[in-house]
């Protein structure tokens, strides 16, 4: 009991802190339902016509860590091209590590529409799985519409992974509280869901299966480090081990669960009946949904950069960004804003600072850039404001020169990095790739 408290504080902590979404909107509770490993609704009818005529096909993965890992994703790529050999079939890695379906509406037009897919898959369960419902829905619809309005033709598919936190929901035959909002979503523009996690959650409860090693922790939520694989299916108890942390499941055991998972479900699509055509988007469920939600590069000449700042297109080898600017204190980015949801999109990590944001003058906020994961650099959405009403602000973001105690904020576990490696922890800087906002931005003055 006190190991799974332990593991849903840093989960909360991890989907929780700098991703968080907006301030929730009026209550919100998504009607109870049973799990289920398939709601086929509409199928993936276009997706299906183009392969079986052996057409060219993309597809896109769009979510966190558990798909950005090479494990169901290659593995459901690597069985559709196998099936499908005729059609030349392209995979296009759009997961992001520790992001969650509030993110995913401000980067759906770079991220998926713009590598025009004729199919999505979307996976953003667990990481909304600390995110209001009512949030859940205006960012999950957000994507389907702007998906939709730009790519009709377009199927998505709904995928729900999970973690230790989430087993005895699953054992119990029940959706957690995102997925429930997801497939209020689901039910109203016909997407069908794959529930990977109900094989798993039955292997544990006959024995079969322990979720975590012992002593297994999550001490990182993005990158290569996600990658490590197990050299054993079983334990010595003849047990599969799904993961080390409980979170992220080893390429040979976990995740090919969930791609046989996958696999039962698609046979079943696949023999839907074929394509009709798609008619007009329905009205939305809320008008607070994130169809309009806009990213602007933070080299755009409508963002002035003053003070120490410079501009770089040199982005570490990071996919999801093309430029990025590094801020040394006292450096600010200034634009006028007329809106409500505003966000960066910036690396947090051992350099991370403090910013201050300041809306015609006045200070309405301050954020860290850092967080207990902060060993290493990662990509985050940083939310900087939520208006309530809609009118021009001239917005100041400007670098602190204050510091803080970067030790005190890391996990107990990565203090002793820290404390071999004080000197990448010296700076304070502010490192933003986007800005993210629904509504308007124009040159500052003006």
């Amino acid at each position: 009991m006190k190991t799974n408290l332990c593991f849903a504080l840093l989960l909360a902590i991890y989907c929780g802190v700098l991703c968080a979404a907006p301030e929730a909107s009026p209550a919100y509770t998504p009607a109870q339902r049973p799990a289920a490993e398939l709601r086929a609704r509409d199928g993936l009818p276009y997706f299906y016509k183009k392969l079986k005529s052996g057409k060219p096909a993309t597809i896109v993965y769009f979510g966190g860590s558990i798909t950005e890992q090479p494990g169901w994703r290659i593995q459901s790529e690597k069985y559709f091209k196998e099936k499908f050999p005729k059609s030349k079939i392209k995979a296009v890695n759009s997961a992001i590590g520790g992001t969650g379906s509030y993110l995913g509406a401000f980067r759906a037009k770079r991220d998926v529409i713009e590598h025009s897919p004729d199919l999505v898959f979307v996976e953003f369960a667990v990481n909304d799985s600390s995110t209001p419902p009512q949030n859940v829905i205006e960012s999950m619809e957000g994507i389907v519409r702007q998906i939709r309005a730009a790519l009709p033709e377009t199927d998505i598919c709904f995928v729900y992974t999970f973690t230790v936190k989430q087993l005895n929901t699953v054992r119990d035959g029940a959706m957690f509280a995102s997925e429930l909002a997801m497939e209020d979503v689901a039910d109203r523009y016909g997407i069908p869901s794959i529930n990977m996690c109900i094989e798993v959650a039955r292997l544990q409860k006959d024995g079969k299966l322990v979720m975590a090693e012992p002593g297994g922790s999550m001490s990182a939520v993005s990158g290569s480090t996600l990658d490590a694989e197990t050299s054993i299916p079983k334990n010595a108890s003849g047990q599969i081990v799904f993961s080390k942390d409980g979170v992220h499941p080893y390429p040979n055991t976990g995740h090919v669960l969930y791609t046989k998972a996958l696999k039962r479900s698609l046979e079943k699509i696949e023999k839907m009946p074929g394509a009709k055509r798609r008619g007009a988007l329905p009205p939305p469920i809320t008008p607070n949904n994130l169809e309009n939600a806009k990213s602007l590069e933070i080299s755009s000449p409508l963002i002035k950069l003053e003070g120490d700042a410079q501009v770089s297109s040199n982005t570490g080898g990071r996919r999801a960004i093309s430029a990025i600017a590094k801020m040394n204190p006292p450096a600010s980015a200034k634009f006028v804003f007329e809106g409500k949801a505003l966000n960066a999109f910036s690396l947090i990590g051992p350099q991370g600072g403090l910013i201050e944001i300041f809306a015609d003058g006045e200070k309405i906020g301050e954020r860290k850039m850092f967080d207990g994961y902060c060993t290493y650099p990662r990509l985050q959405i940083i939310r900087l404001a939520d208006f309530k009403d809609v009118k021009k602000r001239n917005i100041e973001i400007k670098v602190s020169q204050k510091g803080f105690d970067k030790r005190a904020m890391l996990f107990e576990r990565n203090r002793k990095y820290f404390d071999a490696n004080r000197e990448k922890f010296e700076k304070f800087i502010f490192e933003p790739a986007y800005i993210m906002y629904t509504g308007k931005i124009t040159p500052f003055g003006r």
